[in-house]
């Protein structure tokens, strides 16, 4: 009986644990982010199509403009997992209600994110997009 109760307490005390991970990657994530680099199927997005371009990270919202155009969406976050995962539950545009499975990485004022193709459903094991169409590496710079 001891030994059920010391597994639970610790059980416990682990998903304790990842919640305040995921909390303090969460709030570090809040703020506006800047794309200093993006990969698509492992070709370099021309800077002058990504320029425009503004991520806005809010408690677990996103906001991603690009000129006039605006997406918008929810995001979970598992920074216990290697690689880090993140889930974006996408809520307009023509890919409304689909989720977008990604990983991503979190280093200081920089983010880089890697998006999985929507269309597969699967997500991505690292940051290579290399003969993965569909597959989005971006990397962020933190503004604010």
């Amino acid at each position: 009986m001891r030994s059920l109760a010391l597994v639970t307490t610790l059980f416990a005390a682990a998903l304790l644990c990842a919640q305040g991970e995921g909390d303090k990657d969460l709030e570090k994530l809040n703020g506006v982010w800047v794309p200093t680099g993006v990969e698509n199927g492992g070709k370099k997005v021309p800077d002058e199509v990504i320029k425009d371009f503004k991520l806005t990270i809010k408690d677990g919202t996103f906001t991603a403009r690009v000129g006039d155009t605006e997406g918008k969406g929810t995001f979970k976050i598992d920074p216990m997992k290697k690689p880090m995962t993140m889930d974006m539950l996408l809520e307009t545009g023509p890919l409304k209600g689909k989720t977008q499975l990604a990983i991503y990485e979190l280093q200081g004022t920089e983010l880089k994110i890697c998006i999985g193709d929507i269309d597969k459903k699967e997500r991505p094991t690292n940051f290579d997009t290399k003969n993965k169409p569909g597959v989005v590496t971006f990397v962020y710079k933190k503004m604010q």
